[in-house]
């Protein structure tokens, strides 16, 4: 990313994390990648959980790119089946593409990414181990879950009509708002879902509209 191994420690602020998280420490990692092995312990407290107080052994990959990019996460402990919610790495899967990335927009530093995606995803495996039940929900991985996920969010009848706002999102605003509503309406966007739609601008960009789109296409119709 062009800048120092001190100066992407000191922007992610991750001596702060180091010391709140005393266990970890800082392993050897090579292209940029600063890796963390350790104990990560944490309370969560929700409606839906109660109180859990845990602790995961976790390596933890930040790549130079963060956090444009997410930060790595696997389980060293042996205490999560690889069944369980895993990408095809075997790192955790924190949450869908759109989640995770709706997180990178509010979060820049280690410490908040952790307690924000890392988190509630432990609780949750701790809860799921307790009681068999996910107490946030759970989406299907691939192409199938962003859509159901995509199709809620927008207020999509099926999955053509979810690809059509999705390249509407990856225009402006002011270009979207002049073409049909992919709902079958009749109207322009600007004079139907545009609403529903501007609250999801701000989430993600352009850009990653339009891959997301142009990547669920293909899925869909293959």
């Amino acid at each position: 990313m062009g800048t120092t191994l001190a100066h992407r420690r000191a922007t992610w602020e991750l001596d702060d994390f180091l010391a709140r998280y005393t266990d970890f420490a800082v392993q050897p990692s090579t292209n940029g990648t600063i890796e963390l092995v350790g104990d990560f312990p944490f309370t969560a407290i929700g409606k839906e959980i109660g109180t859990i107080t845990e602790t995961y052994c976790l390596r933890l990959q930040i790549p130079p790119s963060f956090p444009h990019h997410p930060i790595s996460v696997w389980e060293i402990g042996n205490r999560i089946k690889s069944d369980f919610h895993h990408l095809q790495d075997g790192a955790l899967c924190l949450g869908s593409p759109f989640q995770v990335e709706r997180l990178l927009r509010k979060v820049r530093t280690v410490t908040p990414f952790m307690e924000h995606a890392v988190v509630p995803y432990l609780a949750g495996h701790s809860h799921h181990q307790t009681t068999r039940e996910m107490p946030f929900g759970e989406l299907d991985h691939g192409a199938k879950g962003l859509l159901a996920e995509f199709r809620q969010l927008l207020g999509a009848g099926n999955n053509t009509q979810c690809i059509g706002f999705l390249r509407l999102l990856g225009m402006k605003k002011r270009i979207a708002n002049k073409r049909p509503c992919p709902c079958g309406s009749n109207r322009r966007l600007g004079r139907c879902h545009a609403r529903r739609l501007n609250r999801l601008r701000g989430d993600a960009s352009r850009s990653w509209f339009r891959h997301q789109a142009n990547q669920l296409s293909r899925a869909a119709t293959n």
